[in-house]
This record gives C-alpha cells, structure tokens and sequence, in this order.
C-alpha cells in the first residue's frame, strides 16, 4: 500500500514538473516571439526598407537581427544577377564579444562594417546548390557540414573557423539576390536555432529581398538616366554638327554660284 501511494505520488510529481516545465518553454517563447515581433517593426518603421541606396540601412538591419536572435556577428551578402558573385555589404559584429562587461556605451559596444570582399561563388558550388536548394544552412546539422566548408574556406580572414553559423538565402520567387549570415562564437558546442529564431530570420530576409531588389531597381533606374543623358547629349552633338556642317555646304555652294556669274 505505502508502495503504491509512493508511486502515485512520484508521478503526479514528475507530472507538475513537467507542466511547470512546459509553462515555463511557453514564457520564454511568448517573450522571444514578442521581442521578435518588436525588431521587425523597428526594421518597417525606422525607414529602413526605403533607404535601399544607403548600407548603413542594411548594416542596422543586420545589427537589430543580430541582436535580437543574441548572436555575435551578423552579415548581409549581395549577389549579381546570377549570383556568380556576392559581396558583403553589411557586418556587424558585437567588439568586445559576450559575456563580458555591457556597462559601457551602447554606441561602443558593436561594430558596422561595409564593403566587404567580392568572392566567386563558383569556388564553392556545393553551398550554392545548397543554399538555392533548402535555402537554410544550419551548422548544427551535419547534413550541412560539406557546404558550409566550403563557404567557411572562401569567407574573409575576420570569420572564425569553429563559430557556429546560420545561413539564410534572400530570394524572391526563385532569384537570389544574396544571403543573411549570423554566427554564434562564444560556445564550444553547435548552436541550435529553435523553431521561433529560424521563423524570425526568414522573415529578416523575407523584407531584405524587398530592400535588396529596390536597391537594385534604384542602382538600374540610375543608369539608365545616366545613360539618357548621355545619348541626348550625343544626339545635341550630332544635330549641332549636322547643322554646321550643313551652313557650310550652303555658304559654298553660294560662293560657287556667285563665282559662276
């Protein structure tokens, strides 16, 4: 009897654990989803989708992605047109790592890197097709593992080998028009991402597709006055010439008619 009583009561133990655990994971998710929520509307209404021509639009965006998901650096790669190249345009990167003291200024505590290096995608054809195909790279999974390599091999000298890293492709329809890539250094082990983190940097990339094709469409746009201007300036030139070639022919065959006389 004093058996049974004892097992009756370890289980409806282990059975408030578990609720008390449960309840717990909803807290922190519901938080994490909130402060995600937060960040995406910082990104929509500080302006920043519309600033497509400035890099330092998409290196705050990196900054607030990064923050948000707690990792320590976070970057923004633009492709060309057939992605053939990518450039970072955007880095940020916390200076002095976590876990160290954040009493300091917010304005030092971060880096902005832009500019970055253009690489040759065609130096690492396995992350490629990996990426246009899954469009996640997760570097706790060991199914990632060769792709991610060959990415880590052609990345700047200022990534480290054994950060655990996250990429993501930013696309629209079945264009990609670059890449979304955040590290987490400070852990010996893998990082792995949870459900609401990978929800949340799909939805970063899903508004830096739009900022990036804007970027784009501006950067066309741009060219296509400059190039306007110079066939209307080419035209002026040619009508002037035409014009002046066409007085002389006139002021010589005048001459010719009068000396005819």
């Amino acid at each position: 009897m004093v058996a049974l009583v004892l097992e009756l009561f370890a289980e409806r133990a282990a059975a408030e654990l578990e609720r008390l655990a449960a309840e717990r994971e909803l807290q922190r998710t519901g938080a994490a989803l909130r402060r995600q929520q937060l960040a995406l509307l910082r990104i929509v209404h500080a302006e920043l989708l519309v600033e497509a021509e400035a890099d330092t639009a998409l290196a705050r965006i990196a900054e607030i992605a990064g923050e948000t998901l707690d990792a320590d650096r976070a970057e923004i790669w633009q492709a060309d047109a057939a992605f053939g190249q990518v450039r970072r345009c955007a880095s940020w990167h916390h200076r002095h790592g976590r876990g160290h003291d954040h009493d300091h200024d917010h304005d030092h505590d971060h880096d902005h890197d832009h500019d970055g290096p253009a690489l040759d995608t065609r130096d690492c054809p396995g992350f490629v097709g990996t990426l246009r195909a899954q469009m996640l790279l997760d570097g706790s999974d060991p199914r990632h593992a060769q792709a991610l390599a060959e990415w880590r091999a052609l990345a700047p000298p200022d990534s480290e080998a054994g950060a655990s890293v996250l990429v993501l492709g930013i696309s629209s329809g079945r264009t990609l028009h670059g890449l979304l890539q955040l590290e987490c250094r400070r852990t010996a082990a893998a990082r792995v991402w949870g459900i609401d983190e990978l929800g949340f940097a799909r939805s970063v990339c899903d508004l830096l597709a739009l900022t990036l094709v804007t970027r784009a469409l501006r950067r066309t746009v741009a060219e296509l006055e400059a190039s306007q201007q110079r066939y209307r300036a080419l035209y002026e030139d040619i009508d002037t010439l035409a014009r002046e070639r066409l007085q002389a022919l006139e002021t010589h065959q005048q001459r010719m008619h009068q000396m005819q006389r």
